[in-house]
């Protein structure tokens, strides 16, 4: 097992187990699955710093065009595939927050789970 998937599954158990006892396990579930994702993509630098990018532009975006009303939108952006997910108060603002993430460059593709 290469050592950064030794390491990531260490992160992955210390955080599940340190969850147990404060109560967040969905967290931390999350966090480790993201970790152990993350040791195990074959992405360049670049390529993480493309989407890093594209997501800070998305949630700037999101945030100028209203921020009472994409407050509550979580972004990702992982290989130019924009996730929104969240909530908002009205279902012309889901197809508003969908249209901003298209205008940016480095996002190919976008899923909409507002």
């Amino acid at each position: 097992m290469a050592q950064s998937m030794k390491r990531a599954l260490g992160i992955g158990l210390l955080l599940t187990s340190a969850a147990t006892v404060s109560g967040c396990v969905a967290g931390a579930v999350g966090a480790a699955g993201a970790v152990g994702v993350a040791a195990i993509q074959d992405r360049t630098l670049g390529e993480g710093l493309d989407d890093a990018t594209a997501s800070s532009e998305l949630k700037t975006r999101l945030i100028a065009a209203s921020p009472q009303r994409f407050n509550e939108v979580d972004v990702e952006v992982a290989n130019g595939l924009a996730l929104l997910s969240g909530r908002v108060n009205d279902p012309l603002d889901r197809i508003e927050a969908e249209h901003i993430a298209w205008t940016i460059d480095r996002i190919e593709d976008v899923a909409n789970e507002i």
